[in-house]
């Protein structure tokens, strides 16, 4: 038994070292194949590459919240393990902070594991998207999802801002103050901000007298009507109060895929909420 665990632990290392160095120095004269391995990375590489460039995508690729869930459909899936990744020998890998667990592994048997700069402005989305448009060799498409945002960035700014402020309520019963991207988000799509008004930065608890004493023009939630998202018993938005405000006041609920990465679908988000405020608002005689 000793004599075997020692082969154990001279061989899988070996492997391991060996695999590595053919993924580290391929050499490809076709498009790069590539894997994700998380949900936000998957949604990179499935807006990015080719499927034919498409070796797998993580099992979340299919979730309820992923923007590109459809294209994701008829890719391979994997569990997003060492073992798998060194199996498939892919000539780029995509990962982001979800999959902070792995990418020192990754890392330790000579893996270069491909990081977005994290950001939720505009130009950060574009740099990345940039960034793996050139590691994939898909610099081309790149360009045309970046200059297609950019454009639609511009009607985003043109439209004349409202005074109408706008609130985020989470079903943890937390609101998006300055700095955060909601925040950011409810701004581009030309709304005033009642956390900043309220002078809230970060992410915080929501005060109910503040709510109370200077309520919103219009509530912008998420995830509300998902069973898998926990809504604590002490949560405020529990409270009949914030349930009556919900009920009263022009309610908008986000789509999970247009938030679920941080800012990557900021535009898209900020278009929804524009979009769908004025319907929701104009049903109350609140817009013009």
């Amino acid at each position: 038994m000793k004599a075997a665990a020692k082969i154990k632990r001279l061989f899988f290392p070996a492997i391991f070292a060996a695999a590595s160095i053919l993924i580290s120095h391929n050499s490809y004269s076709q498009a790069p194949k590539a894997v994700s391995l998380d949900f936000c990375a998957d949604q990179y590489l499935l807006s990015l590459a080719d499927p034919k460039q498409i070796i797998a995508v993580s099992n979340l690729a299919t979730a309820e919240n992923s923007y590109y869930r459809e294209r994701a459909a008829d890719v391979n899936k994997f569990g997003g393990s060492v073992e798998e990744i060194l199996m498939m020998k892919p000539d780029v890998v995509i990962a982001t902070d979800w999959a902070f667990m792995l990418i020192p592994t990754l890392n330790h048997y000579g893996i270069e594991t491909n990081v977005p700069e994290y950001g939720h402005k505009a130009e950060t989305f574009f740099k990345n998207l940039t960034h793996f448009g050139e590691i994939l060799d898909r610099t081309t498409q790149a360009d045309l999802i970046i200059n297609n945002y950019k454009a639609r960035l511009k009607t985003l700014n043109k439209r004349p801002h409202s005074p109408l402020k706008v609130a985020y309520i989470t079903p943890s019963g937390y609101t998006g103050g300055t700095g955060t991207f909601i925040d950011d988000i409810i701004k581009l799509a030309g709304y005033a901000s009642l956390a900043e008004d309220n002078n809230i930065a970060g992410w915080q608890q929501i005060s109910l007298e503040r709510f109370l004493l200077n309520p919103p023009d219009l509530i912008v939630s998420s995830f509300f009507n998902q069973n898998d998202v926990h809504v604590s018993h002490w949560s405020l938005t529990r409270h009949p109060k914030i349930k009556k405000m919900m009920q009263e006041i022009p309610t908008i609920s986000i789509p999970g895929e247009l938030i679920s990465c941080g800012g990557l679908f900021s535009i898209e988000t900020a278009e929804f909420i524009r979009r769908e405020g004025e319907k929701a608002l104009k049903q109350r005689g609140q817009f013009k």
